[in-house]
């Protein structure tokens, strides 16, 4: 098979979007709408690779995007590319084709960022095991990565008794207590969001992205009905906040966090039983709580999702390591660095 590489400035948007709509494992994360988002976020460079054929009909792609948590000098020991939900081949090709359209990409993904990035992940949301020997020769290594998915196809008071009990109390105990649920539209400020979910994530010691990602997703995929920002609040104050990606039957817990006082009133247990009533009212399949850790561990976060009572799978992810001293250097920087900025 005869292909070459395109890059965004020449692939037709309309064909990118409609690939990506008509592709079974099509997600939020491979749309245009999601390059200009990261197009728009600081310290953000979206990287787009595309493979046609000799008649420029689209055959695969892969977005990702070249993160870097801190900026200024900093900014190298940060750098690391990032794909969820990629790459992907015309599904209707063979199973050896696909697999050549998947080993072009990644070489042509690798060459463009081993200049800028540390390591390259790929994040699954499906079983790629299909594509494994593509990723080995490309020198992607494979770890375990649970996610955990909720059917929405089942009624809600299943879903409610799919709840753990400690779950139903708490959600309970919010709506008691007054806590507030609140979904931001394109034009309001997402700020207090934002600053809860970043105190979160700093107490963790990640770093998280900053807020013009954020406002690049209101602004882009809120009026199109691709994320929704839900604030929450106790006593009148925002106590809290999630962000949810929504594209094709499925919804994606993207981003999550809680003051002190949220966590109290369990303003997040109640923020997550919103978005599975929602989706499913507005007929999505699938509601997927995203990251819980690996089979071995038992970490806060991963316990919070798993007692929600969906689905545990284990897609994984692959990781390649693109310049191996730095980034043991950068590892150790970051674990303090994130603590403070």
């Amino acid at each position: 098979m005869r292909l070459r590489s395109c890059d965004v400035g020449v692939v037709n948007k309309d064909s990118w979007s409609t690939f990506i709509s008509e592709h079974p494992h099509g997600n939020v994360f491979q749309t245009p709408e999601m390059f200009e988002v990261c197009s728009r976020t600081r310290d953000f460079v979206p990287l787009f690779v595309a493979a046609v054929d000799t008649e420029d009909n689209l055959l695969g792609v892969m977005l990702s995007v070249i993160q870097r948590g801190f900026g200024g000098p900093l900014a190298k020991l940060s750098a690391r590319s990032i794909t969820w939900g990629g790459p992907l081949a015309v599904p209707s090709l063979s199973q050896d084709s696909r697999a050549e359209i998947i080993d072009y990409i990644l070489k042509k993904h690798v060459l463009a960022v081993r200049r800028t990035a540390l390591y390259t992940e790929i994040f699954n949301l499906w079983d790629i095991s299909q594509y494994r020997d593509q990723l080995a020769m490309n020198g992607y290594d494979y770890d375990d990565h649970l996610d955990v998915v909720i059917d929405l196809k089942k009624p809600e008071s299943e879903l409610w008794k799919m709840l753990h009990r400690s779950k139903k109390r708490r959600i309970r105990q919010a709506e008691t207590l007054g806590v507030c649920i609140t979904e931001k539209r394109s034009e309001d400020s997402v700020l207090g969001i934002w600053e809860c979910i970043r105190e979160t994530l700093r107490r963790a010691g990640v770093a998280t992205a900053g807020y013009t990602f954020f406002e690049s997703m209101k602004e882009v995929l809120v009026p199109k009905g691709m994320a929704w920002f839900l604030e929450y609040k106790f006593d009148d104050r925002i106590v809290g906040g999630s962000i949810w990606l929504a594209y094709k039957g499925m919804v994606y817990y993207f981003y999550a966090g809680a003051s002190e006082t949220g966590r109290l009133t369990h303003a997040s247990e109640l923020g997550v039983w919103y978005a599975i009533r929602k989706a499913q009212s507005l007929g999505f399949e699938v509601l997927n709580l995203s990251g819980a850790g690996k089979p071995s561990e038992r970490i806060g976060y991963a316990e919070f999702k798993k007692e929600f009572g969906g689905q545990i799978t284990n897609y994984g992810l692959f990781k390649r390591v693109l310049h191996r001293y730095s980034y043991a250097v950068a590892r150790n920087a970051n674990r303090v660095l994130s603590k403070f900025i």
